[in-house]
């Protein structure tokens, strides 16, 4: 997801003029039939999904439970039921209330109700996105989308495994500490053993945007590997603590 800007009188305009510029987007990809219906196509948030740049302009919340989530999601989708919705912490409430956010599910009653909780947590620009039992192009993946703060709290885990897929010199240069670095585009091969011996553990993947990360993390899911997380936040948007 975007990174926030830290300067002080500046940062303020900035943001204002962020959340502007999202907002029209967002509006502007919906259809006229969406907006008539108030629901959003999942002809347009297919095509978010797949457009490296349009799938950082939304946040999408899956508010199923976590057996059909992991049965097969949307590829930068979180999951989030209404249990945790009610019981969101201070920091995502900041950090995205007025950030567009899309919900999906295969019920639209849990998408209503999910809609409603929002709503009176004062985010501002929600919407409802048509379910997997309406739309029938959703491509879907299994291994889990989670966010920085997430990857964070696997430091130091013993049943975690942190997978930086970023350029060896990046690596090098700072990682999240205990983290093995499997660069995207080198052979997965040498890569296998190490792997192997950890799979009983979450494989929690990170790279710069989120984009790089989803890429290995369907790799690995795709090699058998269960455990999968994959970090919507990358190093060039979220505050990593970083060691050499």
């Amino acid at each position: 997801m975007t990174k926030m800007l830290k300067t002080p009188v500046t940062q303020v305009i900035l943001k204002l003029l962020a959340a502007f510029l999202l907002a029209a987007t967002f509006m502007n990809l919906a259809s006229a039939k969406d907006k008539a219906s108030g629901i959003f196509s999942g002809e347009t948030l297919q095509h978010m999904q797949d457009n490296r740049d349009l799938k950082e302009k939304i946040l999408v919340i899956d508010v199923r439970n976590k057996s059909e989530y992991k049965k097969g999601h949307l590829k930068f989708a979180i999951r989030r039921n209404d249990h945790a919705l009610k019981h969101l912490d201070r920091d995502f409430i900041n950090k995205y209330k007025n950030f567009p956010i899309v919900l999906i599910s295969d019920r639209a009653k849990d998408a209503q109700k999910a809609f409603k909780i929002l709503k009176k947590l004062d985010f501002k620009d929600v919407k409802i996105a048509q379910g997997y039992d309406e739309f029938k192009g959703y491509k879907l993946y299994t291994y889990t989308n989670i966010l920085g703060d997430d990857v964070e709290k696997s430091v130091g885990k013993k049943d975690s495994l942190i997978i930086d897929v970023r350029a060896k010199k990046d690596y090098e240069a700072g990682h999240l500490k205990g983290a093995i670095n499997i660069p995207l585009n080198d052979d997965m091969k040498p890569y296998l053993p190490i792997l192997e011996q950890n799979k009983d553990k979450k494989f929690v993947v990170h790279c710069y945007t989120g984009t790089q990360s989803q890429v290995m993390s369907e790799r690995l899911t795709k090699l058998g590997f269960k455990n999968v997380y994959n970090s919507l936040d990358g190093s060039l948007e979220y505050d990593f603590k970083f060691v050499k």
